[in-house]
């Protein structure tokens, strides 16, 4: 079963095999401009775009952003398996799941469909999403949240040095286009600022939290 995917501009055809006795998913490439996806019988073709969608496969520690002539023959994937939302609060009023990486607000909400979102996580962003689970408590939880009365801290590994306290004050403009929100900075949004703590360095790496 063979399809194509389009990345960095470039026209990338995929064989796709199914092989019983296969436990896992290999990658690898054939040419430049094709890709080899071996997996078992249960792996269809949705599984395998929906791999390279959420940025599951990896060349060494980054994702693949395939282009013709960027990539060698010999060149070795890593495909990330997909983890699962974890429940690891729930009482009459809320509930809260730990969400994975790779998988969007909607789709953890589609795992709980009694129970209303209230707040959401960038799709490659894992950490602790809540749920009311009556609309007293909704009610509540949203004048809490316009009233910034609901504490967040963020945690990232970033390229780089990072050593010191740094304020990042840039208005923040955020756009929908079906359905997919996207935020820029630009001159007409609002106004942010955040202040990034430096918490680890190691080789050219940092871990940085910020609120």
């Amino acid at each position: 079963m063979n399809f194509e995917i389009n990345l960095n501009n470039s026209v990338i055809s995929v064989e796709l095999h199914n092989k019983k006795h296969i436990k896992h998913c290999y990658l690898r490439i054939l040419r430049k401009d094709l890709l080899q996806i071996k997996a078992n019988r249960y792996f269809t073709i949705y599984d395998a775009k929906d791999l390279i969608d959420r940025g599951l496969v990896k060349v060494g520690d980054k994702k693949v952003m395939i282009a013709r002539g960027e990539i060698k023959v010999d060149t070795k994937f890593s495909v990330k398996e997909l983890a699962k939302t974890k429940v690891i609060f729930e009482d009459d009023d809320i509930l809260v799941v730990d969400k994975p990486a790779f998988i969007t607000a909607d789709e953890v909400a589609k795992t709980f469909k009694d129970a209303i979102l209230l707040n959401r996580l960038d799709k490659e962003t894992s950490g602790v999403m809540m749920f009311a689970k009556n609309e007293e408590f909704q009610k509540k939880a949203i004048k809490e949240f316009a009233q910034n009365r609901v504490y967040k801290e963020y945690v990232a590994i970033v390229e780089g040095k990072v050593v010191e306290e740094i304020v990042i004050d840039k208005p923040i403009l955020t756009t929908k286009d079906r359905g997919v929100a996207k935020s820029k900075v630009d001159k007409n949004g609002k106004s942010a600022k955040t202040t990034v703590y430096p918490l680890l360095v190691e080789g050219n790496k940092s871990k940085i939290k910020w609120k």
